[in-house]
């Protein structure tokens, strides 16, 4: 009887430390931003600010967000990661075929730069897709001024396990040299598992 209890504590000490997602794995312990609950790692530079961390409610994804203040006037710029649920294929060059397609259907003045099944720096296959682009095609998402500013996104996504890992830099294409190398070093560190 002793031996079964300390089984089932050791067993409940390794679901408190490890989460549902299981063990993290040593190459996502060294990022400094690790979200267990959805098996995701990342490294956030230092003038990057944690802005939101949230658990899904049915029909939403997973997300943490990043966020750096640019020069004045000149915005923000944002990483964001989602977690969801990989509807459809599980073949990467169909799920970026669908994803141009939404793309170009949902986001005013897309103007693709990149979309290719690439390897990213963790190793796994994903979707690279590079665009710069006017606004979602939704109100409001002009500046103060009532000016629309020129925005550049970098993406990657990937298929694991059932589920789709995105991460995404978003930020003025004016001011890209303020902001996309920094995104690239956060998007490059991405691991899931």
């Amino acid at each position: 009887m002793n031996r079964t209890v300390g089984i089932l504590t050791i067993l409940a000490a390794c679901v408190v430390v490890a989460g549902c997602g299981g063990q993290v794995p040593p190459e996502a312990a060294a990022r400094s931003y690790i979200y267990r609950d959805e098996g995701f790692a990342l490294n956030v530079l230092p003038e990057w600010e944690i802005v939101e961390t949230k658990k899904a409610t049915k029909g939403q994804s997973d997300a943490a967000t990043f966020v750096r203040a640019l020069p004045e006037g000149a915005g923000q710029a944002v990483v964001s990661v989602t977690v969801d649920t990989a509807s459809g294929t599980g073949d990467l060059e169909d799920y970026l075929m669908s994803n141009r397609k939404l793309f170009s259907e949902q986001i005013v003045g897309y103007d693709e730069l990149t979309a290719a099944v690439v390897t990213h720096a963790s190793g796994r296959q994903a979707c690279l897709v590079e665009a710069t682009f006017e606004r979602l095609k939704e109100p409001g998402d002009q500046s103060p001024d009532g000016q629309v500013r020129l925005k550049r996104f970098r993406q990657f996504a990937m298929l694991h396990r059932g589920k789709q890992y995105i991460i995404t830099a978003t930020g003025p294409a004016e001011t890209l040299e303020h902001w996309l190398g920094e995104a690239t070093v956060m998007l490059d560190s991405l691991v899931v598992w």
